[in-house]
């Protein structure tokens, strides 16, 4: 038996803006098996932070995407797979 490998192949990343953003995360747009979409935080930080007004700080409806590097504040449950 083998374990699933560390390295993902990617076919796009997509760097959210700097600062603090006040509305949720929705990711619609996914990759395949073939090619993972990356929605990264900026090089200088990117929070969300809903301030309790929404239930999820990200909900990711779309196949083979990789979250990395967000602060998530303020949501009143987490986030969310669907």
């Amino acid at each position: 038996m083998a374990t699933w490998s560390e390295t993902l192949p990617v076919a796009q990343t997509i760097t959210l803006p700097a600062g603090t953003l006040a509305q949720p995360l929705v990711i619609t747009q996914g990759g395949t098996a073939n090619g993972y979409v990356v929605y990264q935080a900026d090089a200088a930080g990117t929070t969300i932070d809903v301030q309790n007004a929404y239930r999820n700080n990200v909900t990711v409806s779309a196949p083979y995407v990789i979250v990395r590097g967000l602060t998530l504040k303020g949501a009143q449950v987490d986030a969310s797979i669907c």
